[in-house]
């Protein structure tokens, strides 16, 4: 399983990913559902987001990576750390809604260099409207935007817009009107990557290999009869049963 696979699965068992009828900050209705913090705000999540994000930043050559608040704010927390982490140093930044009523009145928070190529990041790209919002608050503080990333791009006109303006965009995901899910980006330390396919349930021979099972010939005949209602834990133990006899 790829870093990509396992986030978007990840994705799933966390809930961040949910399908139903949703309207979203931007008005627009929904048959999904993506709440970005409940992966970047998870241990596991902020890990492959870190891993998968900061090579696409070294690659642009990003000397710093921020974003709107509050999506951005566990995302560009992760990739700092795991740049440092990695001997380098992209420090993080923040953009917020409206600059400070008081004290220093700042709009971007964090120690964020006139003159320095930056890259913006978002949890999620629809319209476009909160990353277009970073990117002007990083230019007007004398910065060069070298590169938009959200972990998951809807399609739905603000990746489209991003581009015709000139921004190298990417996602880490994909999505579909119907909420088809493919990873974009990804890096595997077991398989190669594959970064088209979409997300599908595993399978019970996939699930088999991943513990160790393989093959398994007859999966019927070893759980004896496979009732609809075995749950995962009762699998593992009759094919686990089956390697004894």
């Amino acid at each position: 399983m790829t870093d990509g696979e396992r986030l978007l699965r990840l994705a799933l068992e966390r809930g961040a990913l949910r399908y139903g009828d949703f309207t979203l900050s931007s008005g627009q209705k929904s048959k999904y559902y993506f709440d970005g913090r409940l992966l970047s705000l998870d241990p596991e999540g902020a890990y492959l987001i870190g891993k998968a994000i900061l090579p696409i930043l070294n690659e642009a050559g990003a000397q710093a990576i921020g974003g709107p608040t509050l999506g951005a704010d566990p995302i560009v927390a992760a990739v700092a750390l795991t740049s440092h982490l990695n001997d380098s140093s992209i420090p993080a930044f923040i953009v917020r809604k409206d600059a400070k009523s008081h004290g220093t009145g700042q709009l971007v928070e964090g120690p964020l260099a006139p003159g320095s190529r930056v890259a913006i990041v978002d949890d999620t790209c629809t319209t476009g409207a909160s990353l277009f919002h970073a990117i002007e608050a990083a230019e007007a503080a004398a910065c060069t935007v070298v590169k938009v990333v959200a972990i998951l791009d809807r399609h739905q006109g603000g990746s489209e817009e991003l581009k015709r303006r000139g921004f190298d965009f990417t996602s880490l995901l994909a999505s579909t009107p119907e909420g088809e899910v493919r990873v974009v980006q990804s890096e595997s330390v077991d398989a190669p990557s594959r970064s088209s396919r979409f997300w599908n349930p595993p399978t019970i021979e996939e699930l088999a290999f991943e513990q160790g099972v393989h093959p398994v010939k007859d999966l019927e005949q070893v759980f004896g009869g496979w009732p609809e209602d075995a749950d995962f834990e009762s699998f593992l133990k009759a094919i686990r049963r089956s390697r004894t006899e």
